[in-house]
């Protein structure tokens, strides 16, 4: 496969010499209105007869919180700006380039850049997107106490990092004069995304949104002459990019096997995880209060930053869930869980395993529930054994060579308590990357083209005789919502009259 752009490697050397080489930076303003809501779909139209830089790309806008409860409630923003996008698009000519069967745009973000995951951007860059304490050039997002129906001011926020054919990894140039036209649409998450002492009170609302890039151009005419030199031979334009599909189920067994089938040219590598059934509740409170699993048992949450996880039976803090029924309870801890400040039940991610530390005991103590976890692709197994937390922990950060990268900006994961009950990811990698961090595929995945292949994210929990994993689902709604995230390498040919073709 061409590893290439809008132009192929070996030309960059004489676009550096191409004199009247000029550089600015545009806005892009919505197609439609000036503010949105929870669910709106927000629609950019690229220029056309352009040269865009897509690693300068990002979106800026103003956030309101409203309380429409009927009693004061607390809130925060979300951890990862891109929360606030539940779909992604980008189309040409009216047709998907990628990412039209990612489900959850936000939530699958929000799981790599909790892992450190990285795209072509550098550290920094999450750092502008993470409400964590890390963003104070804008704004310090700390959790907010609003009255009934009253609002937050405004909060200016951006995003700067994107997944699928926006993110540029091996396409940094976009020319729109090859293409038809180019549309962004994206689709905004539901109100449940905002971690909340009761998320039935409040909602957000968008304004004064706006794209800005940077645009290109040569004032000779070469580059245009070159360009259409090669088109002119009939043979299209090559432009390989990163894809992501996501697949959700829902059960309320102990033994997990989520089937769906895949076709793509090249399969990367793939994410299993387990959300709460009801993480986008709108009665699910997950900051500044108690969320009950029903049987008279309170969840206590953890306020302001994320703390070490793995108290001892009878301390307050650092979330528990109690036998009590108060903050004050010093009755025996049921299971701890991870902080949910400036995460939220929407965002957090289970493996289903009882912590490592926990009130009853040491990790692998009598009574202790486990779980184990495997991919079955294609009738072949990914491990080749099956895996428990521990080894789910080296695999994600496999997945795109993350332990290659000298990154210092500190994960949301601490600990292995905290991945494994909050940021869990079960990830199986199917290609091979150069010494950079993952920028370049030296082999590529598993190709099924032509075909689909049947995959299932199998997980086994054992029930254990304390009685916890029981706790754990009727906590989560009374299930899980087997989620899996597909990482595939698309291809975007352009061709001569301005058509396009993908595949996947």
């Amino acid at each position: 496969m061409e590893r290439g752009g809008a132009q192929p490697r070996n030309v960059e050397y004489y676009l550096q010499r191409m004199v009247g080489y000029s550089k600015n930076t545009i806005r892009i303003l919505p197609q439609s209105k000036p503010t949105y809501n929870a669910g709106d779909t927000v629609i950019f139209r690229l220029p056309t007869n352009s040269i865009l830089d897509l690693h300068t790309l990002n979106m800026k806008f103003s956030c309101q919180l409203s309380n429409v409860g009927s009693a004061s409630a607390q809130v925060s923003l979300p951890r990862y700006t891109q929360s606030f996008i539940r779909r992604f698009d980008v189309t040409m000519g009216g047709m998907q380039t990628g990412l039209g069967s990612l489900h959850d745009y936000g939530a699958c973000y929000h799981l790599l850049a909790a892992n450190k995951i990285p795209s072509h951007r550098t550290e920094m860059d999450l750092r502008a997107t993470d409400h964590a304490g890390y963003l104070t050039a804008i704004t310090d997002p700390t959790i907010q106490t609003i009255g009934s129906t009253g609002n937050s001011t405004w909060i200016p926020l951006t995003i700067i990092s994107w997944l699928g054919l926006a993110g540029g990894q091996f396409m940094r140039f976009l020319d729109t004069n090859l293409m038809p036209d180019i549309e962004i649409r994206i689709q905004l998450a539901p109100s449940t995304i905002l971690p909340s002492s009761d998320a039935s009170f409040f909602r957000y609302l968008l304004q004064n949104l706006s794209l800005s890039m940077e645009s290109i151009s040569f004032g000779d005419g070469s580059y245009r002459a070159m360009v259409d030199a090669r088109m002119s031979t009939n043979n299209p334009l090559v432009i390989p990019f990163y894809n992501w599909s996501g697949f959700e189920g829902n059960t309320t067994s102990q033994n997990v096997n989520q089937q769906f089938t895949l076709g793509t040219e090249s399969l990367n590598g793939i994410i299993g995880t387990l959300r709460p059934q009801n993480y986008d509740s709108q009665s699910t409170t997950v900051i500044g209060g108690f969320k009950s699993d029903g049987t008279g048992n309170r969840y206590v949450p953890q306020l302001g930053a994320d703390p070490t996880i793995g108290d001892v039976a009878g301390t307050t803090g650092t979330g528990l869930l109690y036998s009590g029924s108060t903050a004050a309870s010093t009755g025996t801890a049921i299971v701890p869980f991870p902080p949910q400040s400036l995460l939220g039940w929407y965002h957090t991610f289970l493996s289903g395993e009882q912590p490592i530390t926990n009130g009853a005991g040491a990790f692998g103590a009598t009574g202790a529930w486990t779980a184990n976890y495997q991919f079955n692709i294609d009738s072949k197994l990914y491990p080749q054994f099956q895996a428990d937390v521990h080894d789910a922990w080296h695999l994600m950060r496999n997945l795109f060579d993350a332990n290659a990268l000298s990154l210092t900006y500190g994960s949301s994961v601490q600990s292995l308590d905290q991945f494994t009950q909050a940021y869990f990811g079960f990830a199986v990698g199917l290609d091979h990357h150069a010494d950079d961090g993952g920028k370049d595929n030296l082999i590529s995945g598993l190709n099924t083209t032509g075909s689909l292949i049947p995959i299932t994210f199998s997980v086994n929990m054992t029930q254990d005789a304390l009685g916890w994993w029981a706790k754990l689902r009727t906590m989560c709604g009374g299930g899980f919502r087997p989620t899996i995230f597909c990482n595939m390498t698309s291809t975007l040919m352009v061709f001569r009259d301005r058509t396009i073709s993908v595949v996947n």
